[in-house]
This record gives structure tokens, sequence and C-alpha cells, in this order.
């Protein structure tokens, strides 16, 4: 996984003070001028994917959704499970802040498809099991909420 912080630190020091639209435009800087070196797709898609969470924060679901899907197409065309999880992921998370809790599961459940069994990809296992449980709850599919709070 490529640590975009070192890349674009003025981007994810305002993304952490939840100064959003500065770190939108930050991120979109550092993304235009990152597209400008051959070879760097990787760097640029990991970038958007950070840009996609600010525009989530921003309540913009509809650029996140559009920049995701965008880094969905790359990533499934790499193989790179690792980052395909976190797509799935995020899109999940903005299907719920749109109170699409149908979209958000069918993304939660995708994502834990590309988790590995990697002990550092455990605490998103986690996280995603915790996140369908509450899904779940908001359905009152018990069954389902006990399954992913214990799996």
């Amino acid at each position: 996984m490529i640590d975009t912080s070192t890349i674009a630190p003025q981007a994810h020091a305002h993304f952490h003070q939840q100064e959003y639209k500065d770190a939108i435009d930050e991120f979109s800087l550092v993304i235009s001028q990152q597209e400008a070196i051959a070879d760097n797709k990787a760097v640029v898609f990991a970038l958007k994917n950070d840009l996609a969470v600010a525009y989530l924060f921003a309540d913009n679901f509809d650029k996140a959704i559009a920049l995701l899907k965008d880094c969905e197409n790359f990533y499934q065309q790499t193989e790179n499970h690792e980052q395909l999880a976190t797509v799935y992921a995020n899109l999940a998370s903005v299907y719920d802040k749109k109170k699409q809790i149908s979209q958000a599961i069918s993304n939660y459940l995708r994502s834990l498809d590309h988790i590995t069994d990697a002990k550092e990809s455990q605490q998103q296992k986690y996280f995603i099991h915790y996140e369908l449980a509450k899904l779940y709850l908001k359905k009152h599919k018990f069954v389902k909420v006990y399954a992913h709070y214990t799996g």
C-alpha cells in the first residue's frame, strides 16, 4: 500500500484538521502534478482514493463515488486486492452515509472478498465485520448481526 502522507503532507494535514475543502484542493493539485510523471499511475490512484475520502467527509457523495469507481477500474486491471478492498470499503462508507444500506452492505462484502489473510489485513477485516453488523442491525437482520460481531 502506498503511503500518500509523504507525497501530499499538506493535503493530509488539512484532512486531519477537518478542513476538507482545503484537503480537496491540495489533493487535486498533487494529483495533477503526479499525473505528469510517467509510470506513476499507482501513486495517482492512491491519491484519488484519498481525495474520494475527503469528498466523502465533505458530503460530496457523487464526486466520491465517481473517483472510487475510477479507482476500482484501475485496481481490477492491476489485480491489487489490497487496494480493491480499501476502495470497496470506502464505497460502502459513502453508500452508508447516503443511507443506501443495501449498497453499503454489498460493497463491504466485496471488500471482504479482497482482504488477504495477511496479519496486516486483520484490522481492516475486523472493522468491516463491525460495520456490516451495524448495517444489518439497521435492517433488523439479527442473525447476520451476530455473525459479523463474532466473525
